[in-house]
């Protein structure tokens, strides 16, 4: 879950995020300037009394996880990114041994989720710098271990242009399955559903400008009537960063 940092007494409306999520956010709060900031000192920046900006975007764990929760002012719903909130160990595949102690701890209903979401994203090619969002909802059976069972799953995909000007919306819900395979197949389901609807020509789309215009960097600023351009294209902004 994402949440908002605000600094109130701040006059300038600007919001740094990162680039996955500013098409998403347009789609809501399309006046706002977007600035992508890549920094570990983020409120500082956000907390100087010489800051353009409003707010900032992040993650609502991370600041209960530091002791700055009560900097959360407003939490930002569904639909978010692949796999966002769901912690994985990593294991050899010829490590049987740990894969085996991993499995004792493991949560199948996360993770069966997580499994239709990355299958939606691996059918669309996607990554972490590409706006494809989901939001997933697994609802277990009745009788069902810990370990395994079975239960209703329920999948959004959405992918919006850089822009924010256009998006495509896909969802099967309350989908009963019963293994790994079953909750992976829906994310396909749902991913073949959105490129039927227009949105592997968004996908190209950001492709082409990512080709052409470089990877987005700290600075790179997103606008109401723009899409991402140098921050020397706004008078004022360069002393921040």
């Amino acid at each position: 879950m994402l949440s908002f940092a605000f600094a109130a007494w701040k006059p300038v409306s600007f919001l740094p995020l990162s680039l996955s999520f500013v098409p998403l956010r347009r789609t809501y709060l399309p006046s706002l300037l977007y600035i992508f900031l890549s920094s570990q000192t983020r409120l500082s920046k956000l907390d100087a009394p010489t800051s353009p900006f409003t707010c900032l975007i992040l993650a609502h764990a991370g600041l209960h996880r530091i002791d700055l929760g009560h900097r959360s002012t407003s939490l930002i719903p569904p639909p978010y990114a692949v796999g966002q909130g769901a912690l994985g160990v990593e294991v050899r595949s010829s490590d049987t041994q740990t894969r085996a102690l991993c499995e004792g701890l493991g949560h199948y209903q996360t993770l069966w989720a997580t499994a239709s979401e990355r299958a939606l994203l691996r059918l669309l090619e996607g990554g972490c710098s590409v706006p494809v969002a989901v939001s997933s909802c697994f609802v277990e059976g009745e009788g069902c271990s810990k370990r395994e069972g079975k239960g209703s799953l329920s999948l959004l995909g959405r992918v919006t242009s850089l822009g924010g000007e256009e998006q495509v919306e896909f969802e099967i819900r309350d989908r009963e399955v019963e293994s790994f395979a079953e909750a992976e197949e829906l994310g396909l389901e749902v991913g073949r559903g959105l490129l039927s609807r227009g949105a592997g020509r968004i996908l190209q789309q950001i492709a082409d400008h990512k080709n052409s215009k470089g990877t987005v960097k700290k600075g790179d600023v997103v606008g109401p009537d723009s899409t991402f351009s140098d921050l020397a294209a706004c008078p004022g902004l360069s002393e921040v960063f």
